[in-house]
């Protein structure tokens, strides 16, 4: 298999396009975690010299500094994991049948999970994505991931419920 990689100039462009992203969002993410860690050995050295004000003033700046990278960065990351499940992973379905088709953003509608009736409880909170669908011999399907989870209370204590199936359709 991992010859059929190396063979595979198309993904073996996507993974090196994908691998400067990658490195560019990392360095960016570990510059804004020093300087959170700057901000907390700031503070808490000065909470115990006894200098609160002082701790917190000089623990602002570089706390902002990596608050607002890590802000900035975010879009980015998302867009890298869309990318690599668009480019990737599609390349990939296809090496196992060519109808395979990944659409990351999309999922299944959560009325449809719902009816589908493989769960007695309707989910307090619902995502899905990952949808990939495709078509073997007469049977299309298509299956994603779901995250879908209730919340039961009795006397003692509080549960979150999660449930998560791929479901398929012919």
């Amino acid at each position: 298999m991992d010859s059929g990689i190396k063979s595979n100039l198309a993904l073996q462009e996507v993974l090196m396009t994908l691998e400067i992203e990658r490195k560019r969002i990392s360095s960016i993410c570990t510059k804004s975690y020093v300087f959170l860690g700057i901000a907390v050995v700031v503070a808490v050295i000065g909470l115990i010299l006894g200098f609160e004000i002082l701790a917190v003033l000089l623990a602002l700046l570089p706390g902002m500094i990596g608050g607002v990278l890590l802000f900035q960065i975010n879009d980015d990351v998302k867009k890298y994991k869309t990318d690599f499940k668009s480019n990737v992973i599609e390349l990939a379905l296809k090496g196992i049948n060519e109808s395979l088709t990944i659409a990351p953003q999309s999922g299944f509608p959560e009325y449809e999970f719902i009816s589908s009736e493989l769960f007695r409880t309707e989910p307090d909170r619902y995502k899905t994505e990952d949808m990939i669908s495709g078509t073997i011999d007469k049977t299309s399907f298509y299956f994603a991931e779901v995250h879908a989870e209730y919340k039961t209370e009795t006397r003692s204590k509080t549960e979150h419920k999660h449930i998560g199936i791929p479901s398929l359709k012919e």
